[in-house]
């Protein structure tokens, strides 16, 4: 990938894509603090990861996540161990971004990381809530049945799918080897 070249050339911190034999060693830098965003799990980042552009480095005993490309390049908060660890990752990621003429962006930091940044460095950041891209926790009996007027752009979505694709169902065996089926027949 180009941009992996410029980054090499720079000299910038080496990142890598996820792989499945890199888990374990991800996933304890996510349990260090009990990160508990969607973004902060080894899964999503594995399964998103092309989508997103997003790629991992650790450095000085640091996790750091990168995504977007081009104008739209963030990063995760670091994870690090300690909060010394965690202001050094921070120093880092601006010097990563500075090397790249890049603004300083953080995306996915939650509550708990906004507040341990204000109270590391108070007054050094401002933080800009992004309300598109918060979480939200739905009642499974909502997800079900998906009544009244604030699920109703999700029933319109289950209902314009509906209409595209019917009762085509996707069979995949136990090798990964899918085929068509159709009006629901396994």
């Amino acid at each position: 990938m180009y941009t992996e070249q410029i980054y090499k050339e720079m000299g910038i911190i080496e990142f890598h894509p996820f792989r499945i034999e890199d888990k374990k060693m991800i996933d304890g830098f996510f349990r260090i603090h009990h990160y508990e965003q969607i973004d902060c799990t080894f899964n999503t980042l594995f399964i998103w990861q092309k989508a997103h552009d997003t790629s991992w480095a650790v450095q000085d005993n640091i996790l750091f996540i990168r995504a977007g490309h081009g104008k739209d390049l963030f990063f995760l908060p670091p994870f690090a161990k300690e909060e010394e660890e965690f202001k050094h990752g921070l120093d880092l990621i601006h010097e990563e971004l500075d090397k790249l003429g890049m603004p300083f962006r953080l995306k996915s930091a939650s509550r708990w990381v906004t507040e341990q940044i204000e109270r590391l460095l108070p007054g050094k950041y401002d933080f800009i809530e992004d309300r598109d891209n918060e979480e939200y926790v739905y009642r499974t009996a909502d997800m079900i049945s998906l009544p009244g007027k604030k699920l109703r752009m999700k029933k319109n979505h289950l209902n314009a799918f509906l209409r595209q694709y019917g009762g085509l169902h996707l069979r995949i065996d136990h090798e990964g080897k899918h085929g068509r089926c159709e009006s629901g027949h396994p």
